[in-house]
C-alpha cells in the first residue's frame, strides 16, 4: 500500500495490518526554525519512537532536510525531562532518549 495518511488513519490501517511502513503528511520547513508542536501535530508518532501503536515505522516528508536537521537539533538542546504524549500517556523514564530517538532520522 501506498500514499500519505495523517495520523488517525495511520493508527487506524496499521492496527488492521498489511502495512510495514507509514510516511506522514507533508511538513513544510523553511527559513524559520518550526516549534515542535508543529512537528508533533503533524507526526504524533514522534512521542512514540516514530512508530504507531501497533508498531509500524512513520518518516516524516520533508522539502528541507537541513532545516529539520536544525529544528531537530533545536529541540534537543530543550532539558526534556518528560513527554506528554497524545491522549494524556506520559512519558518520564528516559525522555530525552526517547526524543532523542524519535528524532534521529531527522539528524542524519
Amino acid at each position: 500500500m501506498e500514499g500519505l495518511l495523517d495520523c488517525v488513519l495511520r493508527d487506524v490501517l496499521t492496527r488492521v495490518g498489511g502495512v510495514d511502513l507509514c510516511v506522514s503528511e507533508f511538513i513544510r520547513v523553511t527559513g524559520t526554525l518550526l516549534p515542535e508542536r508543529a512537528f508533533r501535530r503533524i507526526v504524533p508518532e514522534l512521542d512514540t519512537g516514530g512508530r504507531t501503536a501497533a508498531g509500524v515505522a512513520v518518516r516524516a516528508l520533508v522539502r528541507d532536510r537541513d532545516a529539520a536537521r536544525k529544528s531537530a537539533e533545536r529541540i534537543l538542546e530543550w532539558p526534556i525531562q518528560r513527554v506528554i504524549v497524545a491522549h494524556n500517556s506520559i512519558v518520564e523514564a528516559d525522555a530525552y532518549g526517547r526524543m532523542h530517538r524519535a528524532l534521529a532520522p531527522f539528524l542524519r
